[in-house]
């Protein structure tokens, strides 16, 4: 790449399963992701689950990937306690043709099209199952703000 110019972008990739695709198997407590929206509405979400005290989300316990209008079956097998969840988030494109946002992997995400949220709080009792609805928000940050 020549110097000042801006390398190219990476080649986007298929979407992961709706499921934990990394860790989340240390536990007697569950965790599960819906990404709100009717049938194929809303967004696809990439959910990466971190101990309270990794503000940066650098190590994950899990990561979860799940698909417009669904939910994670499994789930995130976890130990009880406090969790940081740090969401991404890449909305359909154009729901008449079915294109959807484009991932381009753990690093890169949905790219600059995507939204990525501030961290939330997660409480995880002992021996529950515990399912949160994602539905947006307004706490949006620049793919370029987030640590990992």
């Amino acid at each position: 790449v020549p110097a000042g110019a801006s390398p190219r972008p990476p080649p986007p990739l298929a979407w992961p399963p709706c499921a934990v695709i990394e860790g989340g198997a240390s536990g007697t407590s569950t965790l599960k992701w819906r990404s709100g929206g009717e049938g194929d509405e809303g967004a696809a979400l990439q959910v990466r689950v971190c101990r309270q005290e990794d503000e940066e989300g650098r190590l994950p316990l899990a990561v979860l990937f799940v698909h417009p209008g669904q939910q994670t079956r499994e789930g995130a097998s976890l130990p009880a306690g406090l969790y940081r969840a740090l969401v991404s988030a890449g909305a359909r494109v154009d729901p008449s043709t079915g294109a959807h946002a484009e991932y381009y992997g753990a690093r890169y995400l949905f790219g600059p099209a995507g939204q990525y949220f501030k961290a939330s709080e997660v409480h995880l009792a002992p021996q529950t199952t515990l399912t949160i609805d994602f539905q947006g928000g307004n706490d949006c940050v620049p793919l370029e703000e987030m640590a990992w």
